[in-house]
């Protein structure tokens, strides 16, 4: 092995696979993990809820909006619309996370008054 790294081959593979790491994507975890199951649009599980199914979701799409005093709720605009999202019950903010970047959260879809929301366990992006 040593003959592999005095020949200079060694830096070369080294070199390489810390080029390969840094081009992988990073994921950052928000919340309880794991954000799992199979992602669906928010219409959909909506749907779903409205059908009286209340099994948590996986929704995937653009941050659009964020509160801005203590960023525990954000606006998730997937193809079929927009679904706020609240996270102040699972303890982290999104205070950090810019407005337009893509997300997956899961939580859990209820009606709070006329509006649907989402109470988000968990987030990455």
């Amino acid at each position: 092995m040593s003959q592999y790294f005095a020949k200079g081959r060694g830096r070369a593979y080294l070199a390489a696979v810390l080029l390969l790491a840094g081009c992988a994507p990073s994921s950052h975890l928000l919340g309880t993990g794991p954000v799992s199951g199979p992602v669906v649009e928010w219409q959909t599980a909506r749907h779903s809820v409205e059908q009286g199914k209340s099994d948590p979701v996986t929704l995937h799409g653009t941050m659009i909006e964020k509160c801005p005093t203590a960023a525990c709720w954000f606006r998730l605009q997937d193809k079929s619309g927009v679904v706020k999202v609240d996270v102040k019950g699972a303890y982290f903010t999104v205070a950090e996370v810019p407005t337009g970047t893509e997300v997956t959260v899961h939580g859990k879809l209820h009606k709070e008054g006329d509006e649907w929301v989402l109470a988000g366990t968990g987030l990455t992006y």
